[in-house]
């Protein structure tokens, strides 16, 4: 089966010219982070779900243009069993929400306003933004810089998902 995902993360990389990469899976770090609506979650909440975890900010433009693109595919994959959570990294709160609501992000948003030295984005290795991880149902981080798939070649990523689902 890892054989299968590497094979189609390969093939969609060339296609697209971004590399993702399927790392040797690793237990995801939780967290617990206040959302835009107010309430707290938990990245454990999410297992037995796929979970695309996206780290931006309003500042980074990739990361908007990332958002945007997101935004555009989010409703063709929800039904797909996937659940996008982004972690902002801006220490506006103004800012955040006003991003969210420009960039239509109807996804999990989450803010980590916390000193680097106590990130999420730190514990995630998350040093460059947008970063992003592909954490499967079992809460093992499977993929890194995932979100490229999803933008450039939602096809491939359908793929990737329905073999995840019958692992």
């Amino acid at each position: 089966m890892k054989q299968c995902i590497i094979t189609v993360l390969f093939v969609c990389s060339l296609l697209n010219g971004h590399t993702q990469e399927m790392v040797t899976p690793f237990p995801a770090p939780d967290f617990v982070l206040p959302s835009a609506k107010g309430d707290t979650l938990h990245l454990s909440d999410f297992k037995g779900k796929t979970v695309l975890l996206n780290f931006w900010a309003s500042w980074c433009e990739p990361c908007r243009e990332e958002n945007k693109k997101l935004a555009k595919l989010y409703h063709q994959f929800k039904n797909e069993s996937l659940v996008i959570i982004s972690i902002s990294e801006d220490t506006s709160g103004v800012k955040w929400k006003k991003a969210i609501v420009n960039d239509q992000m109807k996804w999990i948003q989450l803010l980590d306003y916390t000193d680097w030295n106590r990130s999420t984005a730190r514990r995630w290795n998350a040093s460059v933004l947008p970063a992003s991880f592909l954490i499967n149902r079992y809460g093992m981080v499977i993929v890194s810089d995932a979100a490229y798939l999803l933008t450039d070649d939602p096809e491939g990523f359908k793929t990737v998902l329905r073999h995840l689902a019958s692992q």
